[in-house]
Parts: structure tokens; sequence; C-alpha cells
């Protein structure tokens, strides 16, 4: 079973998120700050990450993309962005994320298809 680590501070959302996919057969753990979203990854080392941008604590989202893409043992892990900052795609793009989705335009169903592509789940 795939694991998800999803890092996402708006509780709605995140719980959102892991009903979808865990009903579709995905393992997910969560992590509401960006400091709690690192140490989580190196811990559990998930199959791939759901990132939010705008996080509480000190660390923004785009801190994380940027301490994952250092860290040696996480890496390679893919980075699916999910945010309502349109105008950073390329950004996150060039930092190494693997997607980037707008919240406000995307389902939860677009979002399930584009894990299971990235997985080869099918």
């Amino acid at each position: 079973m795939s694991k998800i680590l999803v890092i996402e501070d708006d509780s709605v959302l995140q719980q959102a998120y892991k009903d979808k996919f865990e009903r579709n057969g995905f393992q997910v753990i969560c992590a509401v700050s960006g400091e709690e979203g690192i140490q989580t990854a190196a811990k559990e080392i998930p199959d791939l990450i759901i990132l939010d941008i705008i996080l509480v604590g000190n660390l923004t989202g785009e801190d994380v993309l940027k301490q994952i893409k250092l860290n040696p043992k996480i890496s390679s892990i893919p980075v699916v962005i999910m945010t309502n900052l349109d105008d950073k795609m390329f950004k996150f793009y060039d930092m190494g994320a693997n997607w980037y989705f707008v919240k406000a335009t995307t389902t939860l169903e677009q979002v399930l298809n584009k894990i299971k592509e990235i997985l080869n789940h099918n």
C-alpha cells in the first residue's frame, strides 16, 4: 500500500484528502506545519507528499520543498503542490515539485488521478 504524506494546515481540507485517498487504497499520514512535515517525511519515508504552500509555523511550503530536496534520504519523493498561489507554478517546478494544483480550480478526483499517475497505480 502506497503511503501519502499530506502537509496541510486547513483541517477540513486535510480530512478531505485523507478520506478520499484512504477510500482509494492509500495509507495517509498528515502534518500541520512545515516543521512537522519535514520530520514526518524523514521518519515515515512516504511514497508521495502533498504540500500546501501557506502553512502555520515558521516554514512555508516553499521552505519545506527546499529542505526535502536537499535531504538525500527523502529528496527523491515526488511532491505535489496544492496552493492558491497560481503565479508561482514554474518556480516550484524548478525547485523539484512534480506537479502543481491551484486549490480553487482543482477537484479531489483530479488530485487522486495525478497521484495514481505519478505512483503508477491504475
